[in-house]
C-alpha cells in the first residue's frame, strides 16, 4: 500500500514537472520569435531536453510498474502522453541535425495542451495501442512524424505567400471556429450567460474575416493597419472568455456548468494560435529571417511524412491481420494513409512541390487528430 502512494506521489510530480517544463519552453519560444537574443534560443532547447528526460522517466516509471512486457499504454492519459514524447523526440532529433528552432514554438504549443489533457482526462480504455510494444512505438513515432511535417508544412506556406492576410484569414477563422466549439456546450445549456458579450465577440470576428478577405481582394502583401486592430480586439476578449472557461473548469461561479478537458484544451489552442498570429504579424521580418531556405522546409517536411507513411503502413498490416474491426479510429487511420499516399504520388509522380504539397501535408495531420480521439 505504502509503495503504491509512493509511486502515484512520484509519477504526479514527474508529470507536473514536466507539465511546467514544456511550458516553459513555450514561452521561450516566443521570446525567441520576438527577440533576438541567441540566449532565448539556448533557454529554449534547455527547458525541452530536461522536460522530455523527465518525461521519459515518468513513462519507465509506469510502465515497469505494471510489467515491462506489458506496457500501460491501454487509456487516454498514457496514449496522449507517448504521443507527445515521440512529438518532443523527433523535434529535438531535427533541431541537433538541421538546427531549426523556430517550429519549436508550433511543437511545444500541441505538448503542452496534449500534456494538460493528459493529466485532465480519466483514463478510459482503447484497444489501439496495446497489441505490442512495436505496435506502440510505430504509432507514437508516426503520428509524431506527422505533427511535425504538418508544423513545417505551416512554415513554407507562410513563407511563400505573397498575401499574409490569406494566412491571417485562416488562423483568425480557426480560432474563432475552437472557442465557438468550446462555448457550445455553454450556449445549448439552460445556463444564464452573458449572449451580449458573445454576440460582440462574433461581430468582431465576422468584421475581422471580412476585412482580411478586403486584402485578399485588394492583394495586399501585409494586413492593413485597421484590420490588425480588429484582429487585436478579438484576442482581447477572447482571452476574457478564456478566463470565464477557465473558472468554469475549477468550478469557480454559479452562471457556467463544468467544462470537459478536452473542449478546455480545444479552447486554449486556439488563444495559442491567435497569439502566434499576432506575434508573426508584429514580428513578420523577423519571422520570415529565421526561417530556413524553401526548399530545405519542403524537403523536411516530405522526409517526415515518408517516415510516418512507412510505419503507418506497416500497422495497418499489423492491425488488418489480426484485429482489425472498422471502427472509427482504423477508418481514420486509413484516411489518413490515403492522404500521404496521394502526397507521395504528387510529389514522385507529377512533381509536385512547395505550397500546394504544403496544403495536403496540413490535412494529412487533421486527419492524424481525428484518428487520435476516434472512438
Amino acid at each position: 500500500m505504502y509503495s503504491e502512494i509512493s509511486f502515484t506521489m512520484l509519477t504526479a510530480s514527474l508529470l507536473h514537472f514536466t507539465f511546467y517544463l514544456y511550458l516553459f519552453s513555450f514561452v521561450a519560444y516566443v521570446a525567441v520569435l520576438v527577440s533576438k537574443k541567441n540566449f532565448y534560443t539556448i533557454l529554449a532547447t534547455t527547458f525541452t531536453i530536461v522536460a522530455f528526460t523527465l518525461h521519459s522517466l515518468d513513462l519507465l516509471f509506469r510502465w515497469f510498474a505494471i510489467g515491462i512486457d506489458h506496457p500501460h499504454l491501454d487509456n487516454t492519459y498514457e496514449t496522449i502522453s507517448f504521443f507527445i514524447w515521440s512529438i518532443v523526440l523527433v523535434h529535438l532529433l531535427l533541431i541537433k541535425r538541421h538546427k531549426i528552432h523556430l517550429n519549436g514554438i508550433l511543437v511545444m504549443t500541441i505538448v503542452t495542451i496534449g500534456m494538460g489533457l493528459a493529466a485532465l482526462h480519466p483514463a478510459s480504455q482503447s484497444h489501439w495501442l496495446h497489441s505490442h510494444v512495436l505496435h506502440i512505438f510505430m504509432s507514437g513515432i508516426s503520428y509524431a512524424c506527422s505533427f511535425i511535417a504538418a508544423s513545417f508544412a505551416f512554415l513554407l506556406i507562410i513563407k511563400t505567400q505573397k498575401i499574409f492576410p490569406i494566412i491571417s484569414l485562416a488562423l483568425d477563422s480557426f480560432s474563432f471556429l475552437c472557442l465557438t466549439l468550446a462555448l457550445s456546450y455553454i450556449i445549448s445549456s439552460s445556463a444564464t450567460i452573458d449572449i451580449w458579450s458573445y454576440g460582440i465577440l462574433v461581430v468582431l470576428y465576422v468584421t475581422t474575416l471580412s476585412l482580411h478577405i478586403a486584402d485578399i481582394i485588394s492583394k495586399k502583401s501585409l494586413n492593413s493597419k485597421i484590420a490588425q486592430i480588429f484582429s487585436l480586439s478579438t484576442f482581447a476578449i477572447y482571452s476574457s472568455w478564456m478566463i470565464l472557461l477557465l473558472m468554469s473548469y475549477l468550478g469557480i461561479g454559479e452562471n457556467f456548468p463544468s467544462i470537459s478537458p478536452y473542449k478546455l484544451g480545444l479552447a486554449v489552442f486556439g488563444l495559442l494560435i491567435s497569439l502566434i498570429h499576432h506575434l508573426i504579424v508584429f514580428r513578420y521580418e523577423r519571422f520570415i529571417e529565421m526561417l530556413p531556405p524553401e526548399n530545405t522546409l519542403d524537403r523536411l517536411s516530405y522526409n517526415s511524412i515518408l517516415v510516418s507513411f512507412s510505419l503507418l503502413s506497416l500497422i495497418l498490416v499489423i492491425v488488418t491481420a489480426s484485429t482489425w474491426k472498422w471502427d472509427a479510429k482504423e477508418h481514420w487511420s486509413l484516411i489518413t494513409w490515403l492522404i500521404y499516399a496521394i502526397y507521395l504520388y504528387l510529389r514522385l509522380q507529377n512533381g509536385w512541390r512547395g505550397q500546394r504539397l504544403a496544403i495536403i501535408a496540413l490535412l494529412g495531420f487533421f486527419s492524424v487528430i481525428f484518428t487520435c480521439i476516434g472512438k
